[in-house]
Order: C-alpha cells, then structure tokens, then sequence
C-alpha cells in the first residue's frame, strides 16, 4: 500500500521499505539516525547496488559491483570540470579530475598523472618534471628517458653538508669537446677542468 504523511513522521525499531520512497516538498530531506551507532544495511539480491544523487544540474552515482566500489562524479558528464573531492577539516585536501589529474590542496597546476598506458608523471607549475615510463626508464626534465635514469637540463648536485651550499661534488660528469676525452669523471667542484 500506500503511505502519505506531512510534517515529521518517526518510524521506530527496523522499517523496511519494499518500493521506491519518494520525498517531495520544499525541503526534500531523508533523515536516518541511530542512538546506538547503526545506520542501517542496505542489500541487493544481485551482485551490485547503486545510489543515486542529483542537483540541478548533474548525477552523482556511489556503486558497488562484486567487492569493487565504484565513485562517479557527473555521472552524465553535464559539466566541464567535475571533481571528486576529499575534504578533510573543511579543507579540499586532494581532489582527482576528469582527466585522471590527482591534485593536492586546490593546487591545480601541481598534481601526479597518468599520460600514457603504463606511465606514471608528475607536474609542477604546469610543467612536466618528472616521469616513469611503461618500459622503466626514468625521466627527470624529459618526457622521453632513453635510459634507465635520463636527466635532461641540469646536473646531479651533491653537497658535503647542509650549511655549505657553496662546496658542490660532481657525481658524474660526462666530458667531450676539443680538451676533454674522459667518458666519465668523478670530480670535486673545485677540480680544474
């Protein structure tokens, strides 16, 4: 049968509910809560269950499909720049895009993504820094390591202590050019060329 009810309406020990629930009026408010701790358990006779949310514009849809639990933000991809969002203390902590963009703090140009099958990256600034490609290398100011470590645009910089920043070592220095034939050199800052 059918149940109408106004106002508040308190239902006490387990109801159960064998159809759709629809709530209508102006504040369309569903409230459950338990004095001792258990919400409730909602189960399915096949193997997944699926809730639905909506807002004006866009669908949010929490799944669970044999043991995989499922989120999906803009479930009908109504806009642009849907987020799924972790908030922690009021604060937007982490948040992951609809490009597979996962961001840190409403940082948006700083964020570890996946560019490619198999490959893992991280960008600062909006720029590429570093990369782990599918096969292992990896790149460090390249987007194309043709080596196990590929470090494009810099040195490797070593310090023989925190305070002094102005005694560097070369850990590795590739040499070539009209005075140099070593292939590879382990030297101190401080060594003549």
């Amino acid at each position: 049968g059918e149940i109408f009810a106004t106002g508040i309406s308190t239902f006490s020990d387990d109801v159960n509910f064998n159809a759709d629930l629809n709530i209508t009026g102006d504040n369309n408010k569903l409230r459950i809560t338990s004095a001792i701790g258990n919400l409730g358990i909602v189960s399915s006779t096949t193997n997944d269950l699926t809730f639905d949310f909506f807002d004006n514009d866009t669908q949010t849809r929490l799944r669970t499909v044999d043991g995989r639990f499922q989120i999906s933000a803009d479930h009908r991809n109504e806009v642009a720049d849907s987020q799924i969002r972790f908030i922690v203390d009021g604060t937007n902590q982490a948040a992951i895009d609809g490009d597979g963009h996962l961001f840190f703090r409403n940082d948006d140009d700083t964020y570890i993504h996946r560019p490619l099958s198999n490959t893992l990256a991280f960008d600062t600034q909006g720029v590429e820094r570093f990369r782990i490609e599918s096969g292992g290398n990896v790149g460090i100011g390249t987007t194309d390591a043709n080596n196990l470590v590929h470090v494009y645009g810099g040195t490797f910089k070593a310090q023989t202590s925190t305070d002094d920043t102005n005694t560097d070592v070369d850990l590795i220095r590739a040499q070539c050019g009209s005075g140099g034939n070593a292939l590879f050199a382990i030297r101190a800052a401080d060594a003549a060329d």
